[in-house]
């Protein structure tokens, strides 16, 4: 982000295979929840619902946050792109 590596630490708090995986997450100023549900829609349909939530600690971290939320229409386009390359790798490997 904004061209500094940064540090991530993720723990996984919940795994209830194969519907749901829920992490924790924190980096220098910022904390944050995910979750990653997956929803059966028929044999061969499967719907991933992604979501995070980012709560910044500090105020350097704030300005990082409000810098996201102004640049929310293309950062979601990316997210949307990465989800989907994501899922489609889940399902590339799963019919191997």
């Amino acid at each position: 982000m904004r061209g500094k590596k940064r540090n991530l630490e993720l723990e996984m708090t919940r795994f209830d295979q194969p519907t749901e995986i829920c992490v924790l997450s924190s980096t220098s100023g910022i904390n944050g929840t995910g979750q990653i549900e997956l929803l059966a829609l028929s044999r061969g349909r499967t719907r991933i619902l992604v979501e995070f939530e980012l709560k910044p600690t500090n105020l350097s971290a704030r300005l990082l946050v409000q810098s996201l939320k102004l640049a929310k229409n293309s950062l979601t386009k990316r997210y949307k792109l990465r989800v989907a390359e994501f899922a489609k790798n889940i399902e590339d490997r799963h019919k191997a």
